[in-house]
């Protein structure tokens, strides 16, 4: 996976590059689009569907959306396709892609992303500081879509605390049953 990469202008960090590659439908030699189920393809169009809802008339895309699903079902699979229609579509102007297994894991994406946008200095690593300055960002430029994988504990969104209204979350997890996410 290339962690840095950008494409026609808008900023794409942490994507599998699959997801953006190509042009829309078109597969190439260098760069395979998965192919999709059945299941798969329904998934994904209510995915896009939902995502597009809440994209408000001449606005950009904002909330939250969940995939869940048992290991191996291809969710990663999924959101890297809804990123590349949602890419092609210019539903976002800035995507990108955050690991959450653990706070360890999320914390170094987190940082990682932050230096990636100028927001923090190598020798800056306090996670308020950094999860601060993120946020600022993401008001400052709505329009961004983020994929948050293999989130395990639902403290993610709380001790992320994105600014929803100015862009959108895909977390993709196992657990199914959430209590405390605002969705």
């Amino acid at each position: 996976m290339s962690v840095v990469q950008s494409f026609r202008s808008r900023l794409v960090w942490g994507v599998p590059p699959d997801a953006v590659a190509g042009k829309p439908g078109l597969v190439n030699r260098k760069v395979r689009i998965p192919s999709l189920g059945v299941g798969a393809q329904d998934s994904l169009t209510y995915l896009e569907s939902r995502c597009l809802e809440c994209k408000p008339e001449g606005s950009w895309m904002r909330g939250v959306c969940m995939l869940h699903g048992d290991h191996g079902t291809g969710k990663t699979t999924i959101a890297g396709a809804l990123v590349h229609r949602l890419y092609w579509q210019n539903c976002c102007h800035a995507f990108f892609w955050l690991h959450g297994t653990n706070s360890t894991q999320l914390y170094n994406g987190c940082l990682t992303l932050a230096k990636y946008l100028g927001l923090v200095d190598d020798d800056e690593d306090a996670l308020e500081a950094v999860l601060a300055r993120l946020r600022q960002w993401m008001k400052l430029h709505p329009g961004w879509f983020l994929v948050l994988e293999d989130v395990e504990d639902e403290a993610v969104m709380d001790l992320l605390d994105l600014p929803l209204s100015h862009g959108m979350v895909l977390v993709i997890s196992r657990p199914a049953h959430w209590k405390s996410v605002p969705w």
